[in-house]
Formats: C-alpha cells, structure tokens, sequence
C-alpha cells in the first residue's frame, strides 16, 4: 500500500472518529468550550440569556467518547459546585441532555446551574440521579424518573407539566395551513419585556389664543414610574414616526411613537435641530394645535378634539417616545381632510370636510394670521397628529419654529387658495379669504387649483 493511500485511510478514519465522537486511542481527554445561560427563561419562546463567555475545559473520555457523567463533573469542576446543580441543555430553549447519546459528536455545550435548594444530593449520588430536566414536550421517550426530594417542590416549567402528566393529555388542534406557515416564514416576536418611563405633560401656562407664536409653558412630570410592555414590531409608520402599540399591566392600551432615523437626520440637517429638541418641539405643536381645537369646538358647538400626547422618556436607555391612548380602528378609519402643506382632500364626509378646513381657517384668524393648524385628519370627532404652521418658518433668533413639517407662508397660501368658506366659517363670522387681494399668494395657480371642487361646493 502507497503512502498516499495510508494518509488517506488514516484520514477517513479520523474522520470517521470524529463523527461518531470518538477519539483516538492515545488521547484519554478533549477539550471543548462550554457557556453558562441563565436559570430562567425570558420572553414568550423560554430563551435562556447567556450569562457568561464561552471557556474552554478538559473533559475525560470514557470509551474514546465524551461521557454525560464525566461532562457534568468537568463543568462543575470549573465552576466549583455539586455535580448535582449541572443541567446540560441542547439549545438556548431546551430540551436538558439526559442521556450520553443527546450530546453526540458535540464540541460546544450551554449549561445552567439549577437552584441552591437540589444540593442535598452528595457527590457520589449524581451519576445516577438526573435532576428536574427541562422535558422536550414532543418526545416520544417515557419520562424520566428524578428522586422524590425538595426539586419536586419546585414550580414545573410548561415542558415538564406536558411530559410528566400520569394521564397523556392530547395536543392542542393545529391546522394545517399553521404547520406550513411554520416552515414558510419566521413567527413574529412582537412583545418585549416592560419598558419603564417617566412620563411628562407640556401646559400652556397663559394664553389668549391671540399670540401663540410667542406663547410659551412648562414641562410637568406627572409619572415617574409608568410602565409599558411595548411591541417590538411596528404597528403602523408616518412620514415622520414609527407607532408601536403597548399595554400597560393592567392591559390598558396605548401607542408609543418613535422618530425614524432619517427624520432625526433631517432635522439636524436642515433645522437644526437634535432628537431631544424636535420631540419638545412637536408635544409643544400638538399641545397648540389641542387648545385651539378646544376653542373651535367650543364656539362651533361641535364635538372636534386631540387626545393629549405625553413624552416618555425610557428611564433604561434614556431614549424619548412619543405616548398616547390607543384607539380601536384608527389607522383603518383614518381620513385626511387637509395636508400639512394646505392642499385640500374632500375624501371623506362633506360635513366633516367642511369642518376640518372651517377649523384650520379659524386657527389662522384666532392667531393674527401668524399661524395656522394643517395636517388634518382623524376619524369622525377625533382628530390625530396636527401640524402647526407659522408665518415665520424662522424666528429673529434663527430657530425652526415648532416641527420639521411646518411648511410655512407656502402651506398658509396653499390652504386660503383652495378653501372655500362654508357654513361653519359664516357660524364663527370668519372673513373670506377667496379673492382677497390682500392675501399674497406665492403661487398665482393657486386659486384655480380645485375650481371643479369649489363649484360643486357651491352647488
């Protein structure tokens, strides 16, 4: 036989051996590399979290192949406890390894010390007793005896229930298009653990309604310790934010909102302004455009108005949310009836066109013509994310006043060039602005953009 031949069958042979675990005849230990996870699981899959780096011991072999028994000593070895509190896993979720064949050819094992209260065992009992595995609930062994002591006391994991019950309890109906979505795509993990924030409220401390582009108030915070389980996955997306739902523990519902990325790279970019600075900012707007709808509701004797939006500010990472009371649909009965840049929809209801632009004109009036509420939308009475656009997009200081999405004397324009006046406008006595030539128009089409609308409406 050749040379080549003798390093080729010495090499299947390794190869063979390494498959099988084995090892060769002059080597009576390995190493292999082990990680501690934690003793209880998290999140709705039962993840064990890692708890420590990976670290390489020495293990004894037995038969040329890596024994449980001799596995478990070697780690309890390196970490300096009873054998007995050693609990083998197969993955970050389980199943424990109870037999020498469940941990093969492996090289690279997690493991997790169980609780204080199991060292009762001396060290020569823990090669023949396994204790309180975590049961693989689809295995088809028996399951597996442990010695009737304090573990049996402890609380069972969902895996030990199903797999230690006297009368075998039949598995849940699962349909079979779940069992093919189950191979097809990845399961969402939409809830995360509760997020803890401070929650904070702006107030207008004094206003007339006549001067807010100088008006100021005051920040108050009205719950330090307000706890959220927020989802992980986004429920729905703006031009500007993203909206998570969550629910506080006594499962009351409410949406977080978050600035994307781009957005917090817009408004450094072109107002200047950081995170921090634009969420005050855009709670400031809201609170604005809030106080001015509460006087248009009221004068109109309409029911029309904005939930309150509170700033939360997680109290772990520091990161700031945008926090506000869920409602059931909206996204689904959602309807735009003006755009933050004045342009006019007519989507919806006629009567609740009308009174959507009726409220932005009486914004404009109330205010000096300094500024004006656009971006309006919502459902029936309930009206969503306002945006606040004044005269001055910059004040004398050189500061983007209210939000990025304040499009200025153009959005201003925009609205007066298509609005008509309707019967809320001659309600609050507002004076008409179609064909004022008082009105500077940046835009000279803007007047006859919708002259096909405007007619109907004066129909």
């Amino acid at each position: 036989m050749s040379d080549k031949e003798n390093m080729y069958n010495q090499l299947k042979e390794r190869v063979k051996a390494r498959r099988l675990g084995k090892v060769p005849n002059s080597i009576d230990a390995c190493d292999v590399t082990i990680r501690e996870l934690e003793y209880k699981t998290t999140g709705r899959c039962k993840t064990h979290l890692p708890k420590g780096d990976k670290v390489f011991i020495t293990v004894e072999l037995e038969n040329k192949m890596i024994n449980l028994h001799n596995l478990k000593s070697s780690i309890a070895k390196e970490c300096g406890v009873p054998v007995s509190r050693i609990d083998i896993l197969d993955t970050n979720t389980g199943p424990s390894c109870t037999k020498d064949t469940h941990i093969g050819r492996k090289r690279n094992f997690l493991y997790r010390l169980l609780p204080i209260n199991l060292d009762s065992y001396s060290d020569e009992s823990d090669a023949e007793l396994t204790p309180a595995p975590v049961q693989d609930c689809v295995s088809k062994s028996s399951p597996l005896e442990h010695p009737p002591n304090k573990s049996d006391n402890l609380p069972q994991t969902a895996f030990q229930v199903a797999s230690s019950s006297e009368n075998p309890v039949p598995p849940p109906s699962i349909c079979i298009a779940q069992l093919l979505a189950a191979g097809a795509r990845r399961a969402p993990k939409p809830l995360v653990d509760f997020k803890t924030f401070r929650l904070e409220r702006f107030v207008l401390e004094s206003s007339d309604g006549t001067d807010l582009g100088t008006s100021f108030g005051s920040w108050h915070i009205i719950d330090s310790c307000f706890k959220l389980k927020v989802e992980s996955t986004v429920y729905n997306q703006g031009g500007f934010r993203k909206v998570y739902k969550a629910v506080t523990e006594n499962e009351e519902k409410y949406v977080v909102k978050k600035l994307k990325p781009e957005t917090i790279r817009d408004l450094k970019l072109y107002a200047n302004q950081n995170e921090d600075e634009a969420v005050h900012r855009i709670i400031q707007s809201h609170t604005v455009a809030r106080y001015l709808c509460q006087k248009f509701a009221y004068k109109v004797q309409e029911e029309l108005g904005y939930d309150e939006v509170f700033l939360g500010i997680d109290t772990l990472s520091q990161e700031l949310y945008f926090v506000e009371k869920f409602v059931t649909n909206a996204t689904k009965n959602c309807i735009k009836y003006v755009n933050n840049t004045g342009l006019l929809y007519n989507d919806g209801d006629l009567r609740q066109q009308n009174l959507a632009e009726a409220f932005s004109h009486f914004t404009f009036e109330e205010t000096n013509h300094r500024l004006m509420v656009l971006d309006i939308q919502g459902w029936g009475a309930n009206l969503i994310d306002p945006a606040v656009t004044s005269a001055e997009v910059k004040n004398d200081e050189d500061i983007w006043m209210y939000s990025i999405d304040n499009a200025g004397l153009v959005g201003i324009e925009t609205f007066l060039g298509s609005h008509l006046c309707n019967h809320f406008c001659k309600v609050l006595k507002l004076p008409s602005q179609l064909g004022d030539p008082s009105i500077e128009v940046v835009d000279s089409k803007c007047r006859s953009k919708y002259p096909l609308r405007n007619e109907k409406r004066k129909e």
